[in-house]
């Protein structure tokens, strides 16, 4: 097998991406693999590359909430994907992106996204041939009732975050506390709705307005408020905040972030999915429909699933007693690898010899 069959591309969309993608890219390094990394500038996805010592072309920018920007964004940057990455002869792509699939799809190579939420807009990877690996939460007959061909399927055991924290020791990982934080005050961390998205439901407006309304009121917790958009930081001031309330200047890593909460809320999202996986009190707020995985995260009594205004009761606002633990994530990793490399046509280096 020639050194450039053995180069893989893998290409970063987005911060949560960075979180399972760049382990992956480690994993295949380790390996004997050459790895190519791209990466959109989008929000901090560049600076927590950076932050893992990741070397990446940077391809791209943030494409804005307008559908025609967002049609136009990825139909560009596919274009500067494919200049980009050619000249390295890439055997294969493992990505989230509609630009990378399409890019991929160009350059006549196989593509894989990991995908964990079934509930997304899929069509252009059913269509670009796209192999979706996806965790075995979520029965392939969902993604086969999407336009799936059975054969695209890989279904892999444990979830998206055992890639996350594959080989790491969050034991001995910072710690991040707010400043001025009354030590019997739980730290709530708080993740807003994504609503610029097209799943979106308006219901998550009411819900999170109510639970701006409900957290405010209460003076035994210390926010941390974690916004997806400048403007719902600009709209904090219309509350009479009772309790201390902390927004970032400049973005928490995960894992000190999650370490120091005693509770999660957010609307759906890989910080919530991170918070259950690590142990921490988990609450989601989505209001559109609910995936698999989370409906799994809720049976296994990880995630706690509040579907309106009345449930507001079950937040438990509590001092929690760990700082997180992770499962066993190797057999996550290996299998999804050799899923996606059997399936390209790739075996590791060292089986060559």
């Amino acid at each position: 097998m020639s050194s450039g069959t053995r180069t893989i591309w893998i290409d970063i969309d987005n911060p949560p991406q960075v979180q399972y993608l760049a382990p992956v890219a480690t994993e295949l390094e380790q390996r004997g693999f050459r790895v190519v990394v791209t990466a959109r500038d989008n929000s901090i996805t560049h600076r927590l590359l950076q932050d893992r010592g990741t070397v990446f072309l940077p391809v791209g920018h943030a494409f804005g909430k307008q559908k025609w920007r967002k049609i136009t964004g990825v139909l560009g940057r596919a274009l500067s994907l494919v200049l980009a990455v050619r000249g390295s002869s890439p055997s294969m792509l493992l990505c989230a992106s509609r630009s990378g699939a399409l890019a991929a799809r160009l350059l006549g190579i196989p593509g894989f996204i990991i995908c964990d939420y079934e509930h997304a807009e899929l069509g252009s990877y059913t269509k670009l041939g796209t192999y979706v690996a996806f965790p075995d939460a979520i029965a392939p007959e969902i993604f086969r009732s999407r336009g799936f061909a059975a054969d695209r399927l890989l279904p892999f055991p444990g979830l998206k975050e055992h890639l996350t924290f594959h080989g790491r020791n969050v034991a001995a990982e910072d710690t991040f506390l707010p400043p001025g934080l009354d030590p019997s005050h739980a730290v709530v961390s708080f993740r807003p709705p994504a609503a610029e998205t097209h799943y979106y439901s308006p219901k998550s407006k009411a819900v999170y307005e109510a639970l701006l309304d409900f957290l405010a009121a209460r003076d035994d917790i210390h926010v941390v408020f974690l916004p997806r958009y400048p403007w719902q930081t600009e709209e904090l001031g219309r509350w009479d905040w009772q309790c201390p309330l902390h927004v970032p200047e400049n973005p928490i890593p995960p894992v000190p972030l999650l370490k120091g909460s005693d509770l999660v809320i957010s609307s759906g999202g890989t910080m919530l999915r991170e918070a259950a996986f690590l142990g921490v009190p988990s609450y989601s707020i989505f209001q559109s429909a609910i995936g698999e995985v989370d409906k799994d995260l809720e049976e296994r009594g990880q995630l706690v699933l509040i579907g309106g205004t009345d449930e507001f009761d079950r937040f438990r606002f509590e001092k929690k007693t760990s700082a997180g633990t992770t499962s066993e994530s190797a057999a996550t990793m290996d299998r999804l690898l050799a899923l996606v490399l059997t399936r390209a046509g790739l075996a590791t280096p060292e089986d060559d010899a």
